[in-house]
């Protein structure tokens, strides 16, 4: 009679390939389901809690706060900004006509 044992089969998997095909079933998932594709991010991003390195984690934020504080890299944030601050705006139930156009 053959014994099978899942402990072996646990050991054998690579935990950088097992992230990788979370991340592909997420890709998978999203014309489908919002759900599974919720679940599936969730436990890619548990899955990739295992390769982060706070020292490497910390100077990339330094690369992207440097990168920031140029011409280019800080007109497109402040265009994402201002299109936030404008959606809110608009949404807003307020009696402040130009910004809302009479939609109170």
């Amino acid at each position: 009679m053959y014994r099978f044992s899942l402990s072996g089969v646990i050991t054998r998997i690579d935990p950088q390939q097992a992230a990788d095909a979370l991340a592909m079933a997420v890709v998978v998932s999203l014309p489908w389901s919002t759900s599974a594709t919720g679940i599936l991010i969730v436990l890619w991003i548990l899955s990739m809690l295992r390769f982060l390195s706070f020292s490497r984690l910390e100077r990339s934020l330094y690369d992207l706060r440097k990168l920031a504080s140029t011409l280019a890299g800080g007109v497109p944030i402040l265009l994402w900004l201002l299109a936030v601050c404008q959606k809110f705006i608009l949404f807003l139930n307020c009696p402040y006509e130009p910004a809302t156009l009479s939609a109170c």
